[in-house]
């Protein structure tokens, strides 16, 4: 009775931190789904294990906990993949967008006479003398 008091409480608290999060932007509407989805699951599983029981006994798992974690884990796996695939791509736009400056940085220093890219300062700031330009 204690083990199912503690996870419906921890479920709900899991609920109310995601709510939290989203609400403060902390946390994408998009992967909130994914996360509610899975509080949700959890508050189902606590209020009600014979799902388990009963899921495991389909699949043929005799030890119902075992589908717990191995679907959890599973899971899991599927997120950090995905999260794999999306700092690639965020690296990937980084490199871009930091040639692309550089480029624009060499190109606004060669049109005010600098030559050195290191000497080309941010946007509203006075041009730098070729003399005073910092080695490359």
């Amino acid at each position: 009775m204690i083990l199912k008091i503690i996870t419906v409480v921890s479920g709900f608290i899991f609920i109310s931190t995601i709510i939290y999060l989203l609400l403060k932007r902390r946390l994408n509407e998009r992967h909130s789904i994914y996360w509610i989805a899975g509080a949700a699951v959890i508050l189902a599983i606590s209020f009600f294990p014979q799902i388990l029981n009963y899921l495991s006994g389909i699949i043929g798992i005799s030890y119902p906990p075992t589908l717990l974690f191995f679907s959890s884990t599973m899971i899991m796996v599927f997120i950090l993949l995905h999260h794999s695939i999306q700092v690639t791509e965020l690296q990937d736009k980084v490199r871009e967008l930091a040639q692309v400056l550089a480029i624009l940085r060499l190109e606004v220093g060669e049109n005010n006479g600098i030559k050195s890219i290191n000497a080309v300062l941010t946007k509203g700031e006075a041009a730098v003398t070729r003399e005073e330009a910092p080695p490359c």
